[in-house]
């Protein structure tokens, strides 16, 4: 193999990595939806929150829990909270967020784009 056949098989390698890196980003991101708050946890007060208020909560399983949590995560990350003569707490936003959720529970990952801001 000559200079030139060095040349293009290093040209093809970087090619094929960069292809390869492509891949896994778009499945990265197409795995976590796009959002970055699906890495962070929900906080412990939401967590608590929803223990305590939300009976449905209360009475799912492990799994139930978990979709739950990730569903609630991403609809208080994704809105614009305001309210109206009063302060929004994160139980607030919780409650609010585990109720919407609650209705939409029979759809697979409903994120209810048509709402911009809740207002309170």
């Amino acid at each position: 193999m000559g200079q030139g056949g060095a040349a293009v098989f290093v040209i093809i390698a970087l090619l094929f990595l960069l292809l390869w890196f492509a891949v896994v980003v778009y499945g990265f991101v197409r795995v976590l939806g796009g959002r970055i708050s699906t890495m962070v946890p929900l906080s412990d007060v939401a967590t608590l929150t929803l223990q305590r208020n939300f009976v449905y909560y209360a009475r799912a399983d492990a799994w139930q829990r978990w979709r739950i949590r990730r569903r609630v995560k991403h609809l208080i990350a994704d809105k614009e909270w305001i309210g109206r003569g009063l302060e929004v707490s994160r139980d607030m936003k919780a409650m609010v967020a585990a109720c919407a959720i609650q209705l939409m529970w029979g759809w697979k990952d409903a994120e209810m784009l048509f709402f911009r801001r809740v207002i309170i």
